[in-house]
């Protein structure tokens, strides 16, 4: 998230909390939506981070975002703030009580 963990610092205190692990770290950029005070990182600064944690060999991708476009990215699953609230479903396979 844009000015929230997107830093160099930000990165360098990733390596240290991965260090000695054997994992590979996926970025995501924030995908933005409304009623979100959040921002999605500009590319460079995504590209930037990429490029620290890999200059301390860190095996690093950036994924792709998709889904941005119909509100079904990450961090985006969930009702958007103006929807009014639905009632939740049963979940299949129990039977309905009556009160």
């Amino acid at each position: 998230m844009a000015g929230v963990n997107d830093s160099l610092a930000d990165a360098e205190r990733l390596a240290e909390w991965v260090r000695g692990l054997p994992c590979k770290l996926n970025l995501i950029p924030w995908n933005p939506h409304p009623g979100s005070e959040f921002r999605r990182p500009e590319p460079e600064q995504v590209a930037a981070f990429k490029a620290h944690l890999q200059g301390m060999r860190l095996n690093t991708s950036i994924r792709a975002t998709r889904g941005d476009d119909t509100m079904a990215a990450c961090g985006q699953l969930g009702r958007a703030p103006a929807e009014s609230p639905r009632r939740p479903r049963r979940p299949h396979g129990l039977p309905v009580i009556a009160s």
